[in-house]
């Protein structure tokens, strides 16, 4: 698995287009692919598990993040459980819990030196190569982009954030 490295800094505000990667306390984060996924289709249905066998009401959409992370921070760190994405119009969404294989755990530890997808799993395997975040959004908010997801630092302020291409 590679990573190239597109922006760091200290504690300046930074924010990439998708596809590249963004150091936030020592981590990288990647996200490889946004797009929507349609539990009526094969291939979402093992990305959004037995919780999403039929759409979302009408007015929203669900939109998967799959995303790589890197820890070469020099220390176990926690991934962020407040990764969000957020519109043009500030209207914030967290991640939904889902059962799958594919799925980021958040708040699960990760080792320095340490990938997420790890080696050998599923998401590692997969076309995408990126664990997923699931979120589901208002179909307004497909309207106000450019969406970005945002990455807080440890200290729960903003680390940075990635310009999904969606």
């Amino acid at each position: 698995m590679s990573f190239s490295l597109a922006a760091c800094g200290g504690d300046e505000h930074h924010e990439v287009p998708e596809g590249e990667a963004i150091e936030v306390d020592g981590v990288r984060y990647n996200v490889m692919i946004t797009r929507y996924l349609n539990p009526d289709m094969v291939d979402d249905r093992a990305y959004l598990g037995p919780e999403y066998a039929e759409w979302p009401a009408a007015d929203k959409y669900l939109l998967g993040v799959f995303l790589q992370i890197h820890n070469e921070s020099g220390d176990t760190i926690t991934i962020p459980e407040d990764l969000t994405v957020v519109d043009t119009q500030d209207r914030r969404y967290e991640p939904i819990v889902v059962d799958s294989d594919y799925a980021l755990e958040l708040g699960a530890e990760l080792a320095d030196g340490k990938n997420v997808p790890a080696i050998d799993s599923p998401p590692f395997y997969g076309p995408i190569q990126g664990s997923l975040l699931l979120y589901e959004i208002e179909t307004t908010s497909a309207e106000n982009r450019p969406l970005k997801f945002e990455i807080p630092k440890a200290d729960g302020s903003h680390g940075g954030a990635i310009v999904l291409d969606i």
